[in-house]
């Protein structure tokens, strides 16, 4: 039979369905995986193409998930992926390297997620080249080294450290580089910070409820600085704050 390459047929309103019988979900809907496990979908699999994944819902970039539901590169090339945890609802960046064709995915780097949060973590240093505005928080598993445009000696558009610290000295949150403890003989609270803090401008922002208060503080010893927190008859008391180190 020859088939005319110029010719096509078009069915108005009729939804296709591949492994589904009555498809609602779109006017094309896929059931069913590769192997009955993951890879719905490949695209460009004559090269470095793209797949998509179901379950943990996954674009794979030159990556996919055989029968076995082993992960392989789809052609020669670097490969990486985006996907969305079922358990949190994170959504992650991975990175596998270069591969062959078919070749298995046997390491694999998380350089980037955000959580179920909407908070962003980054795994590594980051560079800006211009301002940045957040309106999440933004957590480090390293300390940020951070290259921009500013004006001024080794000026950094991120803080050194910043973090939030509860009434009883313990860390709430905050970059890794410090730890905090309350000091009952000091009536204050030191941090610790595993970087050097010589010559840091703190700011410190006191988290009483209801309670007029300040904050002052000053370095105890090198990586050790002392914060105190005042009510307004100028004793000492204890209380949640939040600080950013500016070095």
């Amino acid at each position: 039979m020859a088939f005319n390459s110029l010719a096509y047929t078009k069915v108005v309103g009729q939804n296709i369905g591949i492994g589904v019988t009555n498809p609602q979900k779109g006017k094309l809907e896929i059931a069913g995986a590769l192997g009955g496990h993951t890879t719905v979908l490949t695209i460009g699999s004559d090269g470095a193409g793209i797949s998509l994944q179901r379950n943990w819902p996954t674009i794979g970039f030159n990556q996919y998930r055989d029968v076995n539901n082993t992960q392989r590169f789809i052609g020669a090339g670097h490969a990486g992926s985006i996907f969305v945890s079922s358990v949190d609802g994170s959504i992650v960046f991975a990175q596998f390297g270069h591969g062959t064709p078919n070749q298995e995915i046997t390491t694999a780097t998380y350089p980037l997620y955000f959580n179920g949060f909407g908070n962003t973590i980054v795994n590594g240093t980051i560079t800006l080249k211009n301002n940045v505005y957040l309106e999440k928080t933004l957590e480090f598993t390293n300390t940020p080294a951070v290259v921009s445009n500013q004006s001024g000696l080794n000026a950094n558009l991120l803080a050194f450290a910043y973090g939030h610290i509860k009434s009883d000295g313990t860390k709430f949150r905050g970059t890794t580089n410090f730890t905090s403890a309350y000091n009952a003989g000091l009536s204050g609270y030191l941090i610790y910070f595993t970087e050097n803090s010589d010559n840091a401008q703190v700011v410190i922002t006191p988290r009483a409820n209801n309670i007029p208060c300040y904050a002052t503080y000053h370095k105890i010893s090198q990586g050790v600085v002392l914060v105190s927190i005042w009510n307004k008859d100028g004793v000492k008391i204890q209380s949640d704050f939040s600080f950013t180190i500016f070095q």
